[in-house]
């Protein structure tokens, strides 16, 4: 399950860094479209993606040295 969520947040970031970061929760919609919540409270709650860079980026512990 773990590795399906995980897959599942690196469609959504669409390549970018957002599926790699702590801040970062996959939101999904009731017609199963999937988004990318951040929450870090200083920057915006749904992004753009895919994001490249990020004053707010974590890596997750989950994903260090994938």
């Amino acid at each position: 399950m773990k590795g399906e969520q995980q897959a599942q947040l690196e469609q959504a970031a669409l390549g970018g860094i957002c599926s790699r970061c702590s801040h970062a929760r996959l939101i999904r919609s009731s017609r199963g479209s999937l988004f990318l919540l951040c929450r870090h409270p200083q920057l915006p709650k749904y992004p753009r993606q895919p994001v490249a860079r990020c004053l707010g980026f974590i890596e997750a512990q989950n994903t260090a040295g994938a």
